[in-house]
């Protein structure tokens, strides 16, 4: 969860304590910036992926619904509620969804009720000690 939300706190903090200087915003910012990222990467490297009705308007505001309700949360809430607002967006998105008819759970009813993980299953790990080396030389 620290890794979609963690810069909301630092950027309340710089927003209304003027006194912070630029220092502060790196420091308080730059690995979520970092995360953020990434994660954003991967998620327009999946873009159109599995739901031919992407980029229906329905869907954008039902995103943009739950990205509120969770900054809205973290802005204005405190304590534990705050820590879990990424949850509650995304149970609060699942019901209004459920009330728009969008969620279909023919998936989970064929679902086994216990399933078996098998390890390894795309094969041995590989190491390579020439990389292992160069990467902790690099740290």
């Amino acid at each position: 969860m620290d890794c979609t939300f963690a810069a909301v706190g630092p950027m309340v903090a710089i927003g209304t304590n003027p006194s912070l200087g630029i220092l502060d915003v790196f420091g308080s910012t730059i690995a979520a910036g970092v995360i953020g990222t990434v994660i954003a990467v991967i998620g327009l490297s999946l873009m159109g992926v599995g739901n031919p009705e992407y980029g229906n308007p329905v869907y954008l505001l039902l995103s943009l619904v739950v990205l509120s309700l969770i900054l809205l949360i973290n802005k204005f809430v405190r304590g534990f509620i705050a820590n879990i607002s990424v949850l509650l967006g995304i149970v609060a998105g699942f019901v209004i969804a459920a009330m728009l008819s969008r969620v279909n759970l023919d998936g989970v009813a064929h679902a086994p009720w216990v399933g078996i993980v098998l390890p390894f299953h795309f094969g041995m790990p590989h190491f390579d000690p020439l990389l292992i080396r160069w990467s902790s030389s690099c740290s």
